[in-house]
């Protein structure tokens, strides 16, 4: 069995949250869970049977290989930078005319969507890795 909370450590550990460090462990693993299954479906050719798990319990009924963990807190990063590309806030302070008074808010949202796609490329580069050692190690038998 693999419990959610240590795709969470992963994930935290790659991000700095300040609002979600503030929180007690349950609301950061209510909030997280979200991130955690949106990855589950991004994840669509995971060897394990990624819905084979315990919602309630924040746990899989399996055991998850380090790297299956790895590239999951992956995926969760980049559904977490999602929330700051979509923050209206940040979208009215580009748009609107007082947006060169403010600080640097273009680059901000430049900086948000460079780890967007940074974590798209990094994770997309461990699932490939991932399924080419399976379809490798798996025509060796």
């Amino acid at each position: 069995m693999t419990p959610y909370s240590d795709i969470y450590k992963r994930f935290e550990r790659k991000i700095i949250d300040y609002d979600l460090d503030d929180l007690i462990e349950v609301d950061k693993h209510d909030i997280e869970i979200g991130f955690l299954i949106s990855s589950i479906s991004d994840f669509v050719d995971c060897e394990s049977d990624l819905t084979d798990r315990d919602d309630s319990l924040q746990t899989f009924n399996i055991t998850l290989t380090e790297l299956e963990i790895e590239i999951l807190s992956l995926l969760m990063v980049k559904h977490w930078t999602v929330q700051f590309k979509n923050t209206q806030d940040l979208l009215e302070t580009i748009l609107s005319p007082d947006s060169f008074k403010r600080f640097s808010p273009a680059n901000q949202l430049n900086a948000v969507n460079s780890l967007y796609k940074d974590s798209i490329i990094e994770s997309d580069l461990l699932i490939s890795k991932y399924t080419y050692t399976d379809e490798f190690i798996g025509g060796l038998g």
